[in-house]
């Protein structure tokens, strides 16, 4: 597609580039594009000149010249070594491009941020280039669906595709079969010639009117019965600028003569890529003069006086650089671009209308490469395709890497690609470990006052489902945060000196993710008690009938609490008490609390606390909290303070 580009823009002097010239060095072969001989003149100048200026400047245009005959990673190299013997630094910023043509992104991205800093007016449009090379190392590396297929048609000459008809693509192509017997010297290739291929039978058909200039490329209306196309090249003429011609079909079969579309007053100018919408009302071409950058797309309108006067899409589609190969298709009008952020060379883009400016879209790989894609003809899909999860069918051109010749014609199925796996969860536990502080210090049965980080705690976290397990230790706040497994059940054990041990369990099992970064975190707080041997604490709530010893039901959980403190600690031993108030005999009083201590030890045994652990002490009237003077002068809040079972650590 470069050559071709280099075509259309430099077809007024075409009468030149094949009349004999007598070539003596590089400069004039490069004068007269004849860049094959260019590059071997100026290997012999390099390696017979001594001052690094000249040679900077050869360096220079030999690059350019390789870049012209698509040796881009020679162009990369010779680029690279013009900028370095003192040549401007726009041969770094044509050596970071070619290096991107080349999917040699990294490198790319390096010379673009150096000449970035060498050029600081110019930073942001490399920091822009830098972007696009990041962008085409994620867009490669996307989950994608699609079937990709090389045409048998294409050949190692260009080969690019602009219209189709039924089944068939018309596409233009300079291979040596093409009609004349001129040929440019630049890259010693025929000129253009438009041939037909039908895509069932795999046959190439020349049935079109080609001369022996550059024919190509051309479109057509939906019924196939208007086609326009450029022809660049007229005889006796020297100022040979690329043109528009239309034929229609007459009721016959035969076409028309070639009507010359002359669009503007302007002669002397290079239009050409036009693409017919299908019905034939409207008209996308590209014109080199007129415009904003480079090359520019026009659009105009077929009324009942012929052509409108063009209209330049203007800086919604067009810049600085170079749009091309427009097409239009379902209200979306699709180009291709060497300035808008890309992959490298010409990227495809889809422009939808909004708001009275285009909304443009990079199409991405696999459409997209490293090198020029331009020219998409896409299918229409059917009810079927979309249930399917089709998003694209269509022809395209390429000249990327691993193709049969330089531009070849490419079909694309694409398909709405997978989602992306969930990404794991993670799990994260946070633990906090705290120790309470009593109301009288020392005291555990004044109350709980509050709790504070325990710094010297030792847990144990075991993976039931392996039987691993992991000791950690708190930090100075008494925090531990570590990651777990998914899919696992968890054990804690947490301990300190002089402290009760405590367990909790836990799984991260069908666990929902609150966050965008997809981690859960378990957070549990673990509060201990200090061990304080022979020290009585009293288990609040045990209450007990009249005259009763054994253990009601709303007595059990205060209980079972007790069995788990016993079975996370099986290395202590307890006394049971139970006191009464003085109401009763002495005697009568001692006789039930031993039988209440007796029966919260039976409770503990029955819940599998060894006996043999468990001591039943009743004391009866004779240890009150609460002194009166006479038992009858006792409040009833006072008789309750003094009724109630504790334990002691021994």
């Amino acid at each position: 597609m470069r050559n071709y580009l280099f075509a259309i823009l430099f077809m007024h002097i075409l009468h030149s580039c094949v009349t004999p010239i007598l070539i003596k060095d590089g400069d004039t072969a490069f004068q007269y594009k004849r860049y094959n001989d260019a590059i071997q003149f100026y290997i012999k100048e390099i390696d017979a000149e001594t001052d690094e200026i000249i040679n900077a400047n050869k360096y220079y245009y030999l690059a350019e010249s390789y870049h012209q005959v698509k040796n881009i990673k020679e162009a990369a190299n010779a680029y690279r070594k013009a900028y370095e013997l003192g040549f401007d630094p726009i041969a770094l910023w044509k050596a970071a491009t070619a290096l991107q043509q080349e999917e040699q992104y990294e490198d790319a991205i390096a010379l673009y941020r150096q000449y970035g800093q060498q050029v600081i007016n110019e930073k942001q449009k490399a920091q822009a280039a830098i972007y696009s090379c990041h962008n085409a190392i994620e867009w490669m590396n996307d989950t994608l669906l699609f079937d990709l297929v090389n045409l048998e048609c294409n050949t190692p000459f260009d080969e690019f595709a602009t219209a189709r008809y039924n089944d068939y693509l018309y596409f233009t192509t300079n291979r040596n079969t093409n009609m004349g017997t001129e040929k440019y010297h630049w890259n010693d290739k025929k000129f253009y010639d438009i041939l037909s291929y039908h895509l069932m039978d795999n046959q190439i058909i020349d049935t079109f009117n080609n001369t022996i200039y550059n024919d190509g490329p051309m479109t057509m209306t939906a019924d196939g019965r208007t086609i326009i196309y450029t022809q660049c090249g007229r005889p006796g003429t020297q100022d040979d600028y690329c043109r528009l011609y239309m034929i229609t079909k007459k009721p016959s079969g035969n076409w028309t003569t070639p009507e010359y579309l002359q669009l503007f007053e302007e002669d002397t100018i290079n239009i050409t890529q036009p693409f017919i919408t299908a019905n034939g009302d409207k008209l996308f071409f590209v014109c080199d003069e007129f415009g904003i950058g480079g090359s520019d797309i026009f659009t105009s309108n077929y009324t009942s006086e012929g052509w409108s006067e063009p209209v330049n899409l203007g800086s919604s589609i067009n810049t600085e650089g170079n749009e091309m190969f427009p097409t239009y298709y379902d209200n979306t009008l699709y180009f291709s671009s060497d300035t808008w952020q890309g992959m490298g060379g010409l990227d495809i883009f889809k422009a939808t209308a909004k708001e009275k400016k285009f909304k443009i879209e990079n199409l991405k790989y696999p459409i997209n490469s490293s090198g020029d894609d331009f020219a998409l003809l896409p299918y229409p899909l059917s009810l079927q395709d979309k249930k399917d999860s089709i998003i694209l069918i269509a022809h395209f051109n390429s000249n990327r890497k691993n193709g049969k010749g330089d531009d070849d014609i490419y079909f694309i199925k694409q398909k709405i690609p997978p989602p992306p796996p969930k990404p794991a969860i993670q799990y994260e536990l946070h633990l906090s470990v705290m120790e309470k502080l009593y109301n009288v210090n020392n005291n555990p049965s004044s109350g709980i006052k509050d709790s504070i980080p325990l710094t010297i705690s030792t847990i144990q976290l075991i993976d039931q489902k392996d039987s691993l397990f992991t000791i950690f230790s708190t930090n100075e706040l008494g925090d531990l945060i570590t990651s777990l497994d998914s899919n696992r059940y968890y054990q804690i054990i947490v301990n300190a000196p002089e402290f009760f041990t405590q367990t909790l369990t836990f799984d991260t099992y069908n666990q929902v993710a609150q966050s965008k970064n997809n981690k859960i975190i378990l957070s549990y707080k673990v509060v201990l008690e200090k061990i304080f041997k022979n020290q009585e604490i009293i288990l609040e709530d045990i209450f007990y009938d009249l005259n009763k010893t054994n253990i009601r039901e709303d007595a059990k959980p205060v209980l079972d609490k007790l069995v788990l403190l016993l079975n996370q600690n099986p290395s202590i031993h307890i006394e049971l008490g139970s006191h009464t108030d003085c109401r009763s005999s002495s005697d009568y009083n001692q006789s039930l609390s031993q039988g209440r201590a007796q029966s919260v030890v039976e409770y503990l045994v029955r819940n599998g606390i060894d006996p043999s652990r468990l001591t039943a002490k009743g004391y009866g009237e004779s240890n009150p909290v609460e002194l009166c003077t006479n038992c009858s002068q006792c409040t009833e809040e006072q008789h309750q303070r003094n009724r109630r079972t504790t334990f002691k650590v021994l």
